[in-house]
C-alpha cells in the first residue's frame, strides 16, 4: 500500500502526477497526498479548498471570487467530477 501525507496543507506543497496529488514535504518523500489543501488570493481571501483521500479530489471542492463569495462548488468521488 503506498504511504499517505496526512494533514492540511497549502496547495504549494503538492505536486500533481498523472491526476494524483503528492504532498512534496512529507516523510516519506512524495507521500499520496490525503487531507485538505487552501490556496489564496493575493488579498488574503481564500482562493480554494479541495479535499483529497489517497491523492484525488475525493468530497466538496470550493472555490472563491477575490471579495471571498464563493465562485463555485463540486463534488468528486474519487477524483471524478
Amino acid at each position: 500500500m503506498p504511504m499517505l501525507a496526512l494533514g492540511d496543507v497549502a496547495e504549494e506543497e503538492l505536486m500533481e502526477r498523472n491526476g494524483v496529488m503528492y504532498h512534496i514535504n512529507s516523510d516519506p518523500p512524495y507521500a499520496l497526498f490525503e487531507g485538505s489543501a487552501s490556496d489564496y488570493h493575493e488579498n488574503g481571501e481564500l482562493r480554494s479548498a479541495i479535499i483529497y483521500s489517497k491523492g484525488k479530489r475525493n468530497g466538496l471542492s470550493t472555490m472563491y471570487f477575490s471579495d471571498g463569495k464563493v465562485k463555485s462548488k463540486s463534488n468528486y468521488k474519487d477524483g471524478t467530477f
